[in-house]
């Protein structure tokens, strides 16, 4: 189950990003919520190892709230260049 967690933060990351396209949070409400399951510590330390694990991610930060996820531009279908003209 928690492989399809962090399916669902990166499946996440890349369709609600929206500043620059490839950051966003994820809180743990919403991912028990959507699981039906309460995360413990140890839950939450091996879905943030499998995030950094990830050719997708190139950082990710977990505190009291939840996970803050970073995507390779590669990977982030909603990044964009802002172009001086």
């Amino acid at each position: 189950m928690l492989g399809a967690i962090v399916d669902y933060i990166i499946e996440t990351v890349q369709t609600e990003s929206q500043l620059t396209g490839f950051q966003y949070i994820i809180n743990y409400t919403s991912i028990e919520k959507d699981f039906n399951i309460t995360l413990n510590d140890l839950e939450i330390e091996v879905i943030e190892e499998e995030l950094q694990s990830r050719e997708e991610v190139a950082d990710v930060e977990v505190d009291k709230d939840g996970f803050d996820v970073v995507l390779c531009t590669d990977y982030a279908p909603n990044y964009y260049v802002e172009e001086n003209m």
